[in-house]
């Protein structure tokens, strides 16, 4: 391949950054290799590649893909975890700093700031590197093939689906093209590579077909058309198997494969179990945790609004609030209290009970930012409230021309402060961001649902997920999620959550007992809207 010697040239610097452990040299030799992957892609025949080639590039895509969020996953699992005074005090020392970098106001950072933002931090994190390094921090940084191999012994026989946003760059002109997607599959014995088409078209059949989810339009010709463009020509070996794990890229993250057509015409919800990861690198080592905590539910905050009743007679979901700038801060008004997520928590309780999980539930004044504060690793961790996404209007100066500004960016790490839970205050709700989620200790955590609007939606990063309520929990150390790709409709929700831990309590895995309380939704209203929003995310 014509891009073959620029790429291993940059992992001869890969080796230069090993050999001096700055993970700063690392993930810059990644990017650089992602952007000459890319380029090799736009200048490859993929159908003519043999199974070979097939597979040494997709070894080269899992690599890089996704490399960010897993180094910030396993620098703050290997932190938390640490007994050692060192650790200890720069833990509290970048909780304080990445809460003031996270209070930073988009479009005020400047490229000099940026670098010196990470200069700091860097300084901040650098007495303890050696004794994260010696840890494992460096197993981030493990080839493609490897990669692969240990997710397959941690998904099981079952196909990964993987997704890259690419742009291709033509070597005659010397210029670039319109961006693309690629897919690639593996299953036991197949990896396949082929280019599924143009970024922008399928971006806007994406937003189409939410669109048409959330106002009830009908959605079969938009979602067939996706089905057509993203699963067409599958190996038999995935069109075989009933589990998919599901690796997308841009505005694939915020498509729920599951309402798309299977070649029966029916949604892929009745004939196949899906999962979905933001790198397969995530998954790819089966990490010992201990399982006997306790689980932390947390539901019905105290809003503490005068109009309640009328609010709760106009809205439904557990996101439809009205948000109020005030200087820096965002404010929540006229939030509708969730009564009906008592019975929720009742429901959880009841079922993590007969696994034999003992529970502790804050309800009402209880459920504020300290129930949430002095979480200790629970074994599961259930929120019911409203999820806040806080449109790019509300951010402090924002530049609405550049959609992805660098202060963005730079929250997208921590992540920052364009999502969060609203939860009892003294007086009035309490905004809690994606930023200090990310702080919590879980590393010890098997599962958290954060049942509420938008906590799987956020900003895409394209290569890296997205920065939303789901990467937050990520960040902080849990081995898997379910969240929601939009504003769900609350007593829709309390039904479904109550059936998710009622199959699990019967035995079914986790994204099993997500899939069957789906199609228990389906059977009541086959609107998507109701059963598609929830998403599992990670591992069982």
């Amino acid at each position: 391949m014509a891009f073959s010697r620029p790429i291993e040239r940059t992992y001869r610097l890969q080796t230069v950054g090993e050999y001096v452990a700055s993970p700063d040299i690392q993930l810059a030799t990644y990017s650089v290799r992602r952007l000459i992957l890319s380029a090799a892609l736009g200048n490859t025949d993929l159908s003519g590649l043999s199974k070979d080639q097939s597979s040494a590039l997709v070894h080269k895509i899992v690599e890089t893909k996704g490399l960010g969020v897993r180094y910030a996953e396993r620098f703050h699992r290997l932190l938390g975890l640490s007994k050692s005074p060192v650790a200890q005090q720069v833990r509290r020392q970048l909780q304080d700093f990445d809460a003031q970098s996270s209070m930073i106001p988009n479009g005020q950072v400047e490229l000099l700031q940026l670098f010196y933002l990470n200069f700091q931090r860097w300084k901040v994190v650098s007495p303890v590197m050696a004794e994260l390094w010696g840890s494992g921090l460096g197993e981030v940084f493990q080839d493609g093939k490897s990669i692969l191999a240990n997710a397959r012994n941690v998904l099981g026989n079952g196909a990964m689906i993987g997704y890259m946003a690419y742009t291709p760059l033509s070597t005659e002109r010397f210029s670039f093209g319109a961006p693309r997607y690629l897919r690639f599959c593996v299953t036991a014995n197949d990896i396949q590579l082929s280019d599924v088409g143009r970024k922008d078209i399928l971006d806007k059949a994406i937003f189409r077909l939410r669109e048409q989810i959330l106002s009830g339009q009908p959605t079969h010709e938009t979602a067939a058309k996706l089905s057509n463009l993203l699963l067409n020509d599958l190996p038999k070996t995935v069109v075989g198997t009933t589990s998919w794990t599901i690796e997308p890229d841009g505005a694939l993250n915020l498509l729920p494969f599951e309402t798309l057509p299977a070649s029966n015409g029916h949604p892929l919800i009745f004939t196949v179990d899906i999962g979905y990861v933001t790198s397969f690198g995530q998954v790819s080592h089966k990490t010992a945790r201990p399982h006997a905590g306790k689980a932390r539910i947390i539901a019905d905050p105290e809003f503490n609004n005068p109009h309640d009743a009328s609010l709760k007679s106009n809205r439904s979901g557990r996101g439809l609030v009205r948000l109020v700038q005030k200087g820096e801060a965002v404010d929540l008004m006229d939030v509708p209290s969730l009564p009906e997520t008592r019975l929720e928590a009742a429901a959880v309780e009841r079922a993590l009970r007969k696994l034999g999980v003992e529970c502790e539930t804050f309800l009402g004044k209880r459920a504020d930012v300290h129930s949430l504060e002095m979480t200790e690793s629970p074994r599961v961790l259930h929120v019911a409230t409203h999820g806040i996404l806080i449109p790019p209007p509300l951010l402090p100066a924002q530049n609405n021309s550049d959609p992805l500004s660098r202060s963005e960016t730079y929250g997208m790490g921590l992540p920052g402060r364009n999502a969060g839970l609203a939860m009892s205050g003294d007086d009035k709700p309490v905004l809690v961001y994606a930023a200090d989620i990310a702080r919590l200790p879980l590393q010890s955590t098997e599962l958290v649902v954060l049942s509420a609007c938008d906590s799987g939606n956020g900003t895409v990063d394209v290569g890296e997920g997205m920065a939303s309520l789901r990467r937050a929990v990520e960040t902080a150390g849990a081995s898997a999620s379910v969240t929601s790709l939009w504003s769900v409709p609350s007593e829709e929700t309390t039904k479904l959550m109550s059936s998710f831990y009622g199959y699990l309590a019967t035995g079914n895995s986790k994204r099993a007992a997500l899939r069957q309380a789906k199609l228990d939704s389906f059977a009541r209203n086959p609107n998507p809207y109701n059963w598609a929003g929830f998403v599992f995310a990670g591992q069982e």
